[in-house]
């Protein structure tokens, strides 16, 4: 498919999305699900099913009864213990979607309830999953002298992807292989586990993925089981079968972002230099460790952002409870840890009066190898982006007005004007980050025809048009050939290899440096032979560092930089708070297209944006409070503020593809930015997010 046919088409509404997919004779199928959030089950009662209805449970799986993500396992579904509110125990299929809930609804389970948790800092040293330290020097002998501290516990909540079109598979199976369409981003994932699954060849199993919009890394893992079960279905009654949840069920049963709680404390000398960091980091795993492991190695090393001190120390713990299972969220790790250490260094900065871009200069290491733990960081760009998001926020002059005209201790500024406040942010990004429990090789292939038409053969999904643009671009550059001329295969597991999960990072920094030296090869051989050309090229894993091992929990290829300004105004009346403008500067290196590279980064502002102010997701007994689009605010074009993008490009050894990329979230600054804006602003400190005018209210009036 041509970059000019995927625009064309999404824009004049013929995309083709799985829900759109309905074969001769299908038939639907349906969920029965844990009513309880732990416990037991003791008995099951199915009514009287019409003629042309299927019940099946865990015993109908003719194969592997759970399926695997980078070596944890989850089971698809229950078969004597339930761990969560939505666990799927029983699934039923059938011609009427009416006459099909209805039956479901009649189920009957009696269960043995158990004492769930539901939060994790109350949980048995049994439900830990992982636990992760680092340290160094002796941060406990620092109280022995005297010194300048901050310390202070932040929590973060859970976040809904909140997909354009809800979790959707059919299947179709013809007694000798099957055929499954999927909204996914993994389409090996679940060609791999489903073959498991039913105990067939993988080459029995094939996987289509029809149009995906924008999931932010939702679709990952949870298709895999949804696609499982219209398999079975399919596989018992030998007609196509689909399963699409409802708005309701996607929002209650989908993988969360991590809720975390942290206690950061920063300690310095009076003159503001930098003498130690302790975190204490506890993440919510919900009911299963989905690929988690991953999300506190990216916390421990976040932990610490850019600084350099001589005492660290860090503990970071993965607990389960019994809520939905925490799953796969664009800057999971990140996001939680860096918001709890930047809220803490703009503190620490007012406490011993410098201002936080001073302060940060001065603690900033330029050394790589002297950050904690090491990073591979090859490029000292932390000082300009931090220059330049200053220079064109106008940060140092607002900060300082704003300062100037605050009344200690009080909510407000002189005169009664409206209260104003400003936030500098500097963080470290983890790009093109793998899992040391994958044991896949992934490949990519190009095929240039007589034509000189290139066809591009790869299993990463093109969630708008980026993928497809971005890798068009990088082709044509270095053959020389139109970008219409650039083709991108239609994502069938039969036609196309096993490129691995589509995260951004990924895309950006290792099969876009595949792709340069798929066409580089290309473009040799176009002198020495003929016509068609194919190449293929392996994605390599990474080597883990052994020696470094215990030393260093996790060690990523490379790290850029991202430095946020986010400028605050408060209605001392209502409370309601406006963000009057966010400033972002990246360094992902060479940037192939700056209009893509801005939507992702608009994008990804926009998200952290939402997360931090208006996001509310709670739980209540261990069930999703917030389970309609309705009742699940986000931003929108009355609260969307002015974004500020702005990329410093440093071409030095790299050819045509970024050397860095933006991350999977391109702005984890917006965050504490907003939050450190509103410390300036009203002369409190917000600890939890989403920070609501509700909460700002509160916390005001109990002051």
């Amino acid at each position: 498919m041509s970059i000019k046919t995927i625009l064309s088409h999404k824009l004049k509404g013929e995309a083709i999305f799985t829900d759109d997919i309905a074969p001769d004779n299908m038939i639907y199928g349906y969920t029965v699900r844990s009513e309880i959030p732990r416990g037991t089950i003791l008995s099951i009662k199915i009514p009287e099913l019409p003629g042309g209805y299927i019940c099946a449970d865990y015993k109908d799986i003719p194969g592997q009864k759970f399926f695997s993500t980078f070596g944890e396992e989850i089971p698809y579904l229950a078969e004597k213990k339930v761990h969560y509110i939505g666990e799927p125990i029983l699934l039923l299929c059938g011609p009427d979607k009416q006459k099909l809930q209805c039956l479901g609804e009649q189920v009957s389970i009696e269960y043995k309830a158990e004492t769930p948790v539901f939060s994790p800092l109350h949980a048995p040293e049994e439900n830990i999953f992982d636990i992760v330290t680092y340290s160094k020097g002796s941060f406990s002998g620092l109280k022995d002298n005297p010194c300048v501290s901050v310390k202070d516990t932040y929590t973060t909540g859970s976040q809904e992807h909140l997909s354009l079109e809800p979790l959707c598979a059919v299947s179709l199976w013809n007694e000798k292989s099957i055929i499954i369409y999927a909204s996914t981003l993994y389409p090996y994932h679940i060609k791999d586990n489903v073959a498991l699954f039913l105990g067939v060849s993988k080459k029995r199993v094939k996987v289509i993925v029809p149009d995906v919009c924008a999931p932010f890394g939702g679709k990952l893992f949870l298709p895999t089981m949804i696609a499982a079960h219209t398999s079975l279905l399919s596989y018992m009654s030998l007609k196509p079968v689909k399963i699409l949840y409802t708005r309701e069920e996607d929002i209650t049963c989908s993988f969360k972002r991590h809720p975390a709680v942290m206690t950061h404390e920063i300690v310095t000398d009076e003159e503001g230099n930098l003498l130690g960091i302790y975190a204490d980091i506890i993440f919510d795993a919900g009911a299963y460790n989905v690929m988690s492991r991953r999300i506190i190695e990216k916390a421990v090393f976040s932990a610490f952002g850019m600084y350099y001190c001589d005492h660290m120390e860090l503990k970071a713990r993965l607990v389960k409870t019994n809520k939905i299972p925490s799953g796969y969220f664009s800057g999971s790790g990140e996001i939680q840890s860096l918001f709890a250490l930047e809220c803490n260094t703009y503190k620490i900065a007012q406490k011993v009066k410098t201002d936080p871009y001073i302060w940060k200069k001065k603690n900033i290491s330029l050394d790589c190898e002297k950050r904690s733990p090491p990073n591979p960081g090859k490029y000292s760009s932390c000082i300009a982006v931090i220059d330049e998001v200053v220079r064109i926020s106008d940060f140092l002059r607002k900060y300082g007005a704003y300062e100037a005209i605050k009344k200690p201790g009080e909510c407000g500024t002189v005169s009664g004007a409206t209260p104003r406040g400003i936030g500098l942010v500097l963080c470290p990004h983890i790009i093109g980050d793998f899992y040391e429990t994958e044991t896949n090789t992934y490949t990519l292939t190009l095929r240039l025809g007589k034509n000189r038409k290139l066809k591009i053969m790869t299993s990463l999904i093109d969630m708008g048009t980026s993928k497809a643009a971005y890798f068009a671009m990088i082709a044509s550059h270095i053959l020389n050939i139109h970008i219409s001329e650039v083709i991108i295969e239609k994502t069938d597991t039969d036609n196309v290899p096993d490129t691995g999960p589509t995260i951004g990072s990924r895309a950006a920094y290792n099969i876009g440096k595949c792709i340069e030296q798929a066409c580089e090869s290309i473009k040799c051989k176009e002198k020495k032979k003929g016509y068609p050309i194919e190449v293929t090229k392996k994605i390599n894993l990474p080597v883990k560092n052994k020696k470094n091992a215990k030393k260093i929990p996790f060690t990523p290829p490379v790290i850029t930089w991202e430095g946020t300004v986010v400028e605050v105004e408060v209605d001392p009346v209502t409370f309601i708070t406006t963000c009057r403008g966010i400033w972002i500067v990246l360094d992902p290196g060479p940037v192939v297209n700056d209009e893509i590279a801005r939507q992702h980064v608009e994008a990804a502002a926009l998200q952290n944006f939402g997360f931090a102010t208006m996001e509310v997701l709670e739980f209540k007994n261990g069930k999703v409070y917030q389970n309609d689009i309705s009742e699940y605010t986000i931003p929108d074009i009355t609260t969307v503020p002015d974004i500020h993008v702005r990329f410093i490009q440093n071409r030095a050894g790299i050819k045509h593809y970024p050397g860095r990329g933006l991350g999977d979230q391109a702005v984890t600054g917006v965050a504490p930015g907003y939050i450190s804006a509103l410390y300036q602003a009203t002369n409190n400190s917000y600890t939890h997010l989403p920070c609501t005018p509700e909460s700002i209210m509160e916390l005001m009036q109990n002051r």
